[in-house]
Parts: structure tokens; sequence; C-alpha cells
């Protein structure tokens, strides 16, 4: 099985910084990947936070910018995920630029606690708006390859007994409202040529340990090399916690970074068991990881 050689990851937003330097943190996420296979070089965005006015501040101030990018794949839903994705596009400035996600994104997704408030694709990111800005959607329940050892999983099949998507939400479905379980949820595996597979998730409300899993099905035979992204965690109680996190020492990651919707006691979990392979996520943290 063919692969790349060369991943850079930098994290354009998140729930923190690093306190150092001109970068904003805001609730969201989104990742800057640089993929080489050796040959020629792919840029992709996966995710744009919620302001395209801070992700641009970002790109600018880590030499980025979103001309650079040549295709967009977006988690989930939540506005923290897909903020601004239009004018994103439109920064973009390439026609035709692929936009990568699940068929449902673009439901209505309403939270309810404490009160009923919109938590989906904000107005004026529609279909219509992202196509107008020379975006060429590409939605999927089954995984999509985006080059050879580069695959967005689609749907991501819910095995776990102690994993759940972590948000009280509705969606309408034949003129009812019904629970959302969030089956937009994916994420972005890459497999590095003699080193393993790196999955980058965006909140994980398939679960983490689904998304790990399923990642690994999909290049059988390869160890997972890392994993990095948010896992929403931050309402899990300790025995959720303690069995995701026995659940990834199994699966012998060789690094974890971990932000976002996390949780700090999920992320002093984590760090109790990975030691110095776990670091916390913050704007601005660069992973490299290349073919020995």
């Amino acid at each position: 099985m063919r692969g790349v050689k060369f991943l850079k990851i930098i994290v354009v937003m998140d729930d923190a910084t690093s306190g150092s330097g001109d970068l904003i943190a805001q609730h969201g996420a989104s990742f800057f990947l640089e993929i080489s296979n050796g040959e020629e070089i792919r840029n992709i965005l996966v995710d744009v936070g919620q302001s395209s006015g801070m992700l641009f501040h970002n790109m600018e101030r880590l030499c980025l910018s979103p001309e650079m990018v040549d295709i967009i794949v977006l988690t989930h839903c939540h506005y923290d995920h897909t903020g601004d994705l239009a004018e994103v596009v439109r920064a973009v400035g390439k026609r035709d630029l692929p936009v990568v996600a699940h068929p449902t994104l673009f439901r209505p997704h309403f939270a309810y606690r404490p009160c009923l408030r919109h938590i989906g694709v904000p107005y004026g990111n529609g279909p219509a708006e992202v196509e107008a800005a020379g975006g060429k959607l590409l939605l999927s329940t089954a995984p999509v390859p985006l080059l050879e050892g580069v695959t967005v999983l689609g749907e991501v099949p819910r095995i776990t007994d102690f994993e759940e998507p972590g948000v009280n939400a509705v969606t309408s479905l034949d003129d009812k409202l019904v629970e959302d379980p969030l089956e937009d949820d994916t994420a972005l595996a890459v497999y590095i040529e003699g080193q393993g597979v790196v999955v980058v998730t965006g909140c994980s409300h398939s679960g983490v340990i689904n998304i790990l899993r399923y990642s690994l099905e999909l290049f059988p035979g390869m160890p997972l090399d890392g994993v990095l992204g948010g896992f929403h965690l931050i309402k899990a109680d300790d025995r959720r916690i303690e069995k995701t996190v026995s659940a990834m020492a199994d699966l012998k990651p060789r690094w974890v970074a971990a932000g976002h919707c996390t949780g700090f006691n999920a992320q002093v979990a984590l760090r109790n068991r990975f030691k110095e392979a776990f670091e916390p996520l913050f704007v601005g943290k660069t992973m490299t990881v290349s073919t020995p």
C-alpha cells in the first residue's frame, strides 16, 4: 500500500494559544495539513473555525494564506467548525474547490439545553452560497480518498459501548423534531509510509476510539502513529474518560495531541497515561511526521 512521505499539521484555530505572539484563540478548530508524496504537495484545510476574520489573522501570522488551500474537509456541521465557510472558499479563489463532508451537513441542527438555539452550519453558508463562492461539494457517507494514502472516513461505524455524541441536539425529520445523533461526524486519516497512520479529528462525536479503529480498518495492517484533534470528553465522567484512554493505549499510538473540546480532565488523564507522548493543542502548534 502506498502512502505519503511527509505530513505537517499546523493548528490554525483552537480554544487555546501558547500565550506568546499575536495569535488568536477562539472556541472552534481548524487544521492546515501540508502533505507530500515525494513528487508534489497538496494542502488540506480541515474545518474552518467559526470566524473567517480570526482564521485569516492566524493564517497570516503563521505564514499561510487561503490561496494555498487545495481541498477543504468539514468534520461535522457545528458552527465552530463551519463558520464563514463560504467566505473561506471565496478567499481560496479557486474554481471547483473540493469541499468534502457528509450529505447531512447542512441539516437544521439545534441544541435544546439550556434553551433552543441553532448550532449547525451558520446562515449564509449553505450549498448554494458555497458553490457560488467557487466550491464544489462532495458529500458522501462512504470514505473519500483525497490522494493516495489520504482518506476522509465518511460515516464512522459506532461500535464501542462507552462512547456517545456528547451533545443534546435535535433536527427535523418528516416534520418532526428528533434526536440528532450527529451521524455526519467524520475525520481524516493519513498513512505515512514506513511510519503509520495519523488521524485528524474535529470533535469525535462519533467516538474517538470508533474513529481510530475505523481508520486502521481502512489501512489494514498499518500501525497507528498518532492522533490529533478534539475528543469531546469535556463533559464525560471519569468512567468514560478512563475507558477511552485505556482503549486508545491499546492501539499504541506513538503520540497524541488533543485540544478544543477534549476537556481538562481528559487531557490530564491522557498526560498521565501517555507521559511525554501526549501534548495539548494550541493555536500555532505544529506536528511533523515523515517517512524514516
